[in-house]
């Protein structure tokens, strides 16, 4: 059942007096996509004056107020050196990973409703009043875990893999067919191990992620709720271009068309239809497209790639210095790349798909395209080199700042928490 928050009026007053309440975060990792989001809650959480604490399994980098688990694996030491010397199989979970790997899938990853950790045990979970759990493949074990948490969980869906079985999005599993039987069996436990759970919430950024969870046979009892993502528009805010391009060691002129991505080859993010799009267009040599993420040799001069950037400053300033941001992704969910294009007033040319038709409007912060095919990516492309739209820069900030600051979305979540805590 879809709920609707109460409506709030901008001040944000019922933070004066916020009831003590304490909140643990859990994500498997503290970078990437869905932990950039997790983390960014967390801190607007705390800067409205709420116990907050995040909990990871992984921690590439020392944030504010995080803890890395450090509870010890199930699997005694003396049999893992036993299973690893003849060959056998750790766990149930290593037994699966060896039948996935033998059938050899094409996805960007295939997640388990198991894991070795007892996250439950930690006493950062058992001292909770709500445990708000991001994304979680790998660190939480489905059975143990929600048959032994019997306080308030809110579940932020960052992508489908918690109402599916192994994979994350619709797209790898009609490319998958092979593994069809195992995605099916996987989902059987979540729904087998989540049925009886009575005080789970789901919260998905995206109206459209929100309507295939409830329609999914995993989450179809639960109560659902729609919080888009926030960001510090403190941070994210235009700085001239001029500058930005100076001091990134940019060209001064001509135009700049950004692509952005953890992994600039993930077939999910549509790299490789924005290239095809592009050598169909006959583009002026002051035209580049710069890329940011982890990088293939895309062996082609006119693509420059800055590789990964962990710096929410230094992003700021390459979005503030690119003319539009191209999200060519085949299928997601609610980009933090959009938002932070948004609020640093910069246009975003995408696919009219997932969150970002419900954000992205045609002439006014960017263009919606409507099949996705380079066809249709190149038409956009060039109606927007052409001069087709007057861009107001200073417009589109507004709306994110609207629409999208960090201590709206946590204002929205304490509604949630005071509801479901009671």
């Amino acid at each position: 059942m879809k709920q609707q928050l109460p409506q709030n009026n901008g001040t944000f007053s019922d933070f004066d007096t916020v009831e003590p309440m304490n909140i643990v975060h859990l994500s498997t990792f503290d970078t990437g996509g869905a932990a950039t989001a997790a983390l960014r809650l967390h801190h607007g959480l705390l800067a409205a004056g709420l116990s907050s604490a995040f909990l990871s399994l992984q921690t590439k980098f020392n944030h504010q107020q995080e803890e890395r688990f450090r509870f010890p694996k199930t699997v005694p030491p003396l049999y893992k050196r036993i299973a690893k010397y003849f060959g056998l199989p750790l766990s149930r979970q290593d037994q699966i990973n060896r039948r996935v790997q033998k059938l050899d899938g094409k996805y960007e990853v295939f997640s388990l409703p198991y894991a070795e950790y007892r996250v439950e045990l930690h006493p950062l979970v058992r001292n909770a009043d709500l445990i708000h759990l991001h994304w979680v493949a790998g660190f939480i074990n489905y059975p143990t875990f929600f048959s032994q948490v019997n306080k308030p969980i809110i579940w932020t869906l960052h992508d489908m893999n918690p109402f599916m079985g192994g994979f994350h999005y619709n797209i790898d599993k009609q490319r998958n067919p092979q593994l069809e039987a195992l995605e099916k069996s996987l989902r059987r436990i979540k729904v087998e191990t989540i049925r009886e759970v009575a005080n789970l919430y789901v919260v998905t950024p995206s109206q459209w992620l929100g309507q295939h969870s409830t329609k999914s046979e995993v989450f179809s009892r639960q109560d659902h709720f729609h919080i888009p993502y926030g960001l510090d528009v403190n941070t994210f805010r235009p700085f001239p271009r001029e500058v930005s391009r100076d001091v990134l060691g940019l060209p001064p002129s001509g135009r700049i068309l950004l692509f952005v991505s953890e992994r600039t080859d993930n077939f999910r993010k549509g790299l490789d239809i924005l290239k095809d799009a592009l050598t169909q267009i006959q583009i002026d040599p002051d035209v580049r497209l710069v890329s940011i993420g982890v990088s293939e040799q895309h062996g082609n001069d006119n693509i420059l790639s800055l590789g990964p950037v962990w710096d929410d400053r230094l992003l700021a300033l390459i979005f503030s210095a690119a003319d539009v941001v191209i999200l060519p992704s085949r299928e997601d969910n609610f980009p933090n790349v959009m938002l932070e294009a948004l609020a640093c007033g910069t246009p975003v040319i995408s696919f009219s798909n997932g969150g970002m038709k419900e954000v992205i409007r045609t002439g006014f912060n960017g263009i919606l395209v409507e099949e996705t095919t380079s066809d249709a990516l190149r038409a956009a492309i060039a109606r927007f080199l052409e001069g087709t739209f007057t861009v107001d820069r200073t417009a589109i900030r507004q709306y994110a700042v609207d629409n999208f600051r960090l201590d709206l979305q946590a204002s929205r979540y304490h509604e949630i928490y005071k509801q479901v805590i009671g």
